[in-house]
């Protein structure tokens, strides 16, 4: 709900910091100028893009550490994503960017209310009993190989998404399509 909210006010936010850094470039130097940019970007974009990857960790927490849990609840979220990274290919041509955030935000504060109501009625989630191989660890190598694995999927995806996007001169719309895909073959594989 956090997120939706800010979601709506990053329009507003948006337009106060590019008015201040518009009239501050003519006394810039281009350095100074990318540093604002930079500084802006990060300001206002670093807290929410953390809560986003704070809340699946938090979605495992309330359904309990329990492994056939674990796998169905990553594969929805992650199907999930890829829905919502194809969604803006439909709304930011129909609706504008402005609309587009705000039905969003809208489906986001919606989503925060129902998992209010819902958790208001459930009992609380049992803990995992000691001993039931739910807090086993996997070997050091494996866990580095498959944030390797992650890393290099990332990789191929920006890379993909520079070349295609000057191909197809539509950077966001090539994205989309492959961050949708990629997420779509975590989803489909997780469940």
């Amino acid at each position: 709900a956090a997120i939706a909210l800010y979601a709506l006010l990053l329009p507003s936010l948006l337009h106060a910091a590019s008015g201040g850094i518009e009239n501050g470039a003519a006394q810039l130097t281009i350095f100074q100028w990318y540093g604002a940019l930079a500084g802006t970007s990060l300001f206002l974009l670093t807290l929410p893009a953390f809560a986003m990857g704070a809340g699946f960790p938090l979605m495992l927490a309330a359904v309990g550490n329990r492994a056939e849990r674990l796998s169905g609840v990553y594969g929805l979220n992650t199907l999930g994503a890829s829905c919502g990274a194809l969604l803006p290919l439909w709304l930011l041509p129909v609706l504008g960017w402005g609309n587009a955030v705000r039905v969003v935000a809208g489906v986001g504060i919606l989503v925060a209310l129902a998992f209010m109501a819902i958790s208001q009625r459930s009992a609380a989630v049992a803990e995992v009993p000691e001993g039931d191989g739910g807090s086993m660890r996997p070997p050091v190598m494996t866990l580095l190989a498959y944030a390797g694995i992650g890393a290099s999927s990332l990789i191929l995806e920006i890379g993909w998404t520079r070349l295609f996007g000057m191909v197809m001169l539509r950077t966001e719309y090539v994205l989309a399509i492959i961050l949708a895909t990629f997420l779509l073959g975590i989803g489909i594989g997780s469940i």
